[in-house]
């Protein structure tokens, strides 16, 4: 799961597992050149990133993770177009803990992601993959990020193995079979803010949860504004504010988060 408004993460099919809890770690060969008498700095072949959020509350895709406040850092390498990290989020009451894995290829306004998922931690082995009882979720998602001229983004997320089994409503439990929980969401950027429509077309892990609510239902809606309050003449301190509704559980939040 990713932030409070997480942009954020279509195949239908996956045979294994824990091929996406391992770095992907690439290495391009780069050089320097003179041109007109000027050499042209070497560029770095990996970059280390390393960030923090701390948001008010936890929610993902109009889905309630965490109503207390999280912290939630995120340690990555990033060669050229590819990333591959860790991100997590942890509240501050120790109740509630999620470890994410993930790597991603960005290229133009286009961006593929490749996530694993695991918020439930009941096996005592996180590195525990069996389709039939694993924590873990794997997720594909596709992403155009918009552009200048068309401030438009849009995400297709699709959950493919693991816990994110079909719901039985004559037994109210789960079965062996794969759900296939999939969000779709659009957002409209435009300075200060942005505004997002989440929907689900099935039933699944959004909206009202497995077994609820099926077919086609908008699970997560809302506005999100920005602003960078300066503290010092060198750091400038990212503010984010959230307002999300979701019309199928008929809820609504409020989050407040701070990126150091």
């Amino acid at each position: 799961m990713k932030n409070y408004h997480l942009p954020v993460k279509f195949l239908k099919k996956a045979r294994t597992a824990g091929v996406a809890t391992s770095f992907i770690f690439i290495s391009f060969l780069s050089g320097s050149q003179a041109l007109f008498s000027q050499v042209i700095p070497e560029k770095k072949l990996i970059d280390f990133k390393v960030s923090t959020d701390l948001v008010s509350q936890y929610i993902w895709r109009g889905t309630v993770a965490s109503l207390n406040p999280n912290i939630q850092p995120t340690i990555a390498l990033v060669s050229g177009n590819f990333e591959a990290g860790l991100w997590g989020s942890t509240d501050f009451l120790a109740s509630y803990k999620e470890l994410d894995p993930y790597i991603a290829y960005t290229m133009n306004s286009f961006k593929i992601a490749l996530t694993d998922y695991d918020w439930i931690f009941s096996n005592s082995s996180y590195f525990y993959y069996k389709n039939s009882s694993t924590d873990h979720v794997f997720e594909i998602s596709l992403n155009f990020l918009g552009t200048e001229k068309l401030p438009l983004s849009l995400s297709i997320n699709t959950m493919l193995y693991g816990a994110d089994k079909k719901w039985d409503n004559n037994t109210d439990s789960f079965t062996d079979k794969q759900n296939y929980s999939t969000y779709l969401e659009l957002a409209w950027m435009f300075k200060p803010c942005s505004v997002f429509v989440g929907v689900t077309p099935f039933n699944g892990y959004y909206g009202a949860g497995y077994g609820k609510t099926d077919g086609f239902a908008v699970c997560n809606m809302g506005i999100s504004s920005t602003r960078t309050i300066k503290i010092t003449p060198d750091f400038n301190l990212p503010l984010k504010g959230t307002l999300c509704i979701n019309p199928q559980a008929e809820s609504i939040h409020m989050i407040i988060g701070i990126t150091l």
